[in-house]
């Protein structure tokens, strides 16, 4: 919907329009717009994945309890120390430990380093990420182990 009108006095007036969009225009501009951010973020994550589980086979250091990699300071531009990875990690542990969770919904699985951690624990667990190439990899890992209780998406 619009609507115009006049402001100011005889000599001076101005037209003054209001808009506004109707909510499917704003729901089909903003469903091409989160396409397009979509595509590109999926791009990044795919693309640091990729290259953190490159850098840990390199290395002989992978581990997927473990898998630290990708983890810049925005900053520095360099890896996080891993004693403040494995900090960060411990204590937010300890807080999802804390309210013995039976069903867990984890947004951004990442590399695991959460995921498996408390999988085993939980009855249910529905596990996201916006890389269909890191959820492939859990898949993997998550058959060899037999936990049909955790869904990836």
């Amino acid at each position: 919907s619009a609507a115009v009108i006049t402001d100011g006095n005889s000599e001076d007036k101005k037209l003054i329009a209001y808009v506004c969009p109707s909510t499917e225009w704003l729901a089909e501009k903003a469903t091409a717009f989160n396409a397009d951010y979509l595509e590109s973020w999926t791009k990044v994550f795919d693309d640091q994945y990729r290259q953190a589980t490159t850098e840990n086979a390199i290395s002989d250091k992978h581990d997927t309890d473990s898998d630290f990699g990708g983890w810049i300071n925005s900053y520095t531009n360099q890896p996080i120390p891993l004693e403040q990875m494995e900090e960060w990690r411990a204590g937010t542990m300890q807080k999802i430990n804390a309210l013995h969770p039976r069903r867990l919904l984890e947004i951004g699985c990442g590399t695991g380093l959460l995921l498996y951690q408390y999988a085993e624990q939980c009855e249910l667990v529905l596990a996201t990420d916006i890389s269909a190439e890191v959820l492939a990899r859990h898949q993997h890992i998550l058959q060899q182990r037999g936990w049909s209780h955790v869904q990836l998406r």
